[in-house]
């Protein structure tokens, strides 16, 4: 009898999308609705790992702003009464069907006021360590915040991200954590707008001489120098997670650089590998649209000077207008040009890139499909490409699929 093979496939579950968004079973807000879709997942989508986006940081963690009169985020309150433990389900119940399951977290996204004008400035948040300690928050050279984006070559900054994220990891049975890069904030003006916070300015001057508040100075140096912070970070959580037994996931966009809405901070992903820091890589990531609805986050507010720029992205497009508040990400036709030519570059720095390093180091590659169209034949090439242990795909999307005519949920354009 032939040994079976594990399961390759990641499923990312954004839960709060689900609750806000969906009704029967792929609403999630019942123990036996979750384990029907764990279930499904397996057999449609050949998932063997969830990563869960948790939703407990946000009540111990953050406060949420509304004006007087804005509806009310009814996710929050459907989470409240929920009257069960989804950590504990997932943590027992999910891992007994064979999967390995992840904790999913944020680092960058710490929220903005309403000031910010996210959905018509009728919702926003923060993180209360953000609002106790503003000055951690990145800062261009004329000390403006980039509301959301902490400047990791703080210490304190390092120590309170991970404090969240074993807060939230309580005595639960995770298998480990998923580190997402991605942000909701609103994208730098300019590439390099934001990084001029004290310890950078100090350390680079101490290394290269030059008091970048005052003179001209290499942009390439300071990039990896904020990049650095990063690393420092991932270090640490690595040795946290060692003491429990628990594996690393970090999802990045493809490239060098973090791109929008933060800017050009170097992602030394190399360095990660090496060191052994990162046991899954989850690379295509897109931040300036939202993964689960397909909507821009800030199609008002683009951004421009990104070496790294996920606007031509071949799994969706923007829409040309805004009637109705509505602005769409819409797919590239396959087959067109466009299309083929992000095709060809993902595929090229899989091969030249990043396969052939992870191979080395022995860390797991996945190719997120979050924003993608679910597409058989190409999902199957790139699991046939050298150097791919599977993919990272999005239960929302696998929850469209099931509808006719795939039609994701209506939502407001958020800004």
């Amino acid at each position: 009898m032939a040994e079976s093979k594990p399961n390759r496939n990641i499923m990312s579950c954004s839960w709060g999308d689900h609750l806000e968004a969906w009704d029967g079973d792929d609403a999630m807000d019942q123990p036996d609705k979750i384990l029907r879709c764990a279930e499904r997942w397996q057999s449609e989508f050949d998932a063997g790992a969830l990563y869960w986006r948790e939703m407990r940081s946000w009540s111990k963690f953050r406060i949420g702003f509304t004006p007087p009169g804005a509806p009310p985020r009814k996710v929050f309150d459907d989470y409240e009464r929920k009257g069960y433990d989804e950590h504990e389900l997932i943590t027992t119940q999910v891992k007994e069907m064979g999967y390995k399951v992840y904790m999913y977290a944020t680092m960058f996204d710490e929220g903005f006021p309403l000031s910010e004008g996210w959905q018509g400035g009728i919702y926003g948040w923060q993180s209360q360590f953000t609002m106790a300690n503003p000055e951690y928050l990145a800062r261009d050279k004329e000390g403006r915040p980039h509301y959301g984006i902490m400047e990791y070559t703080y210490p304190d900054v390092r120590r309170y991200t991970i404090r969240r994220i074993l807060s939230a990891l309580g005595d639960y049975d995770f298998d480990g954590v998923f580190v997402c890069t991605r942000s909701q904030s609103k994208p730098a003006v300019h590439g390099d707008q934001f990084g001029f916070n004290e310890p950078v300015v100090e350390e680079y001057g101490r290394r290269y001489g030059v008091d970048m508040m005052r003179r001209n100075f290499d942009l390439e140096p300071w990039r990896r120098l904020r990049g650095e912070g990063l690393t420092q970070f991932f270090r640490e959580l690595r040795s946290a997670l060692n003491a429990r037994g628990m594996k690393l996931g970090i999802g990045v966009p493809t490239g060098n650089y973090i791109g929008p809405p933060l800017g050009n901070l170097y992602l030394d992903w190399k360095t990660w590998v090496e060191e052994k820091l990162v046991d899954d890589l989850v690379i295509d990531q897109v931040a300036v649209r939202c993964p689960s609805f397909w909507h821009l986050m800030w199609p008002k507010n683009p951004g421009y000077g990104y070496l790294v720029n996920d606007e031509d992205h071949y799994g969706i497009k923007g829409g040309d207008d805004y009637g109705e508040k509505r602005f769409w990400s819409i797919p590239l036709v396959k087959g067109s040009p466009a299309y083929q030519g992000a095709m060809d570059r993902l595929y090229g720095a899989i091969r030249n890139d990043y396969g052939p390093h992870c191979a080395r180091h022995g860390c797991r590659l996945h190719v997120a499909r979050m924003w993608s169209v679910h597409d058989p034949e190409e999902e199957a090439r790139l699991l046939d490409t050298e150097g791919v242990s599977g993919l990272a795909i999005g239960s929302f999307g696998a929850a469209v699929d099931r509808r006719a005519g795939g039609v994701r949920p209506d939502v407001a354009n958020p800004a």
